[in-house]
């Protein structure tokens, strides 16, 4: 090793509350104090409001579901999770990042 560094060992912990989350996108941008906000979003469509569905003395459906504050062609991006990164740690993801695409695109 070159003289004046010294290995550091990096030990992994994954706890039992940890949790995988799906994204779709990302959104967010720098912080007044210089941090990289990002929020991992996922896209859903809207859905109705509510529904109101008739139903006869037996309990069983009958008549059409109304369903009640439809908009249609409306899609929701909800943030997962929203993660703070220094600038040094972001260029850090950002090589990351560039390395594992790179791996995926030689496997295409």
């Amino acid at each position: 090793m070159p003289e004046g560094k010294r290995a550091i060992r990096a030990e992994y912990v994954f706890p039992d509350g940890l949790r995988t989350v799906h994204a779709d996108g990302v959104y967010g941008g720098w912080t007044p104090k210089k941090y990289l906000r990002m929020d991992f979003l996922v896209d859903l469509w809207t859905g109705p409001e509510a529904e109101v569905k008739d139903y006869d003395a037996e309990g069983k459906p009958a008549g059409e579901t109304v369903r009640e504050g439809v908009r249609d062609n409306v899609m929701t991006r909800e943030s997962q999770v929203r993660v703070l990164m220094s600038e040094e740690a972001a260029r850090s993801f950002f090589d990351w990042l560039q390395v594992r695409l790179k791996e995926v695109e030689k496997h295409v």
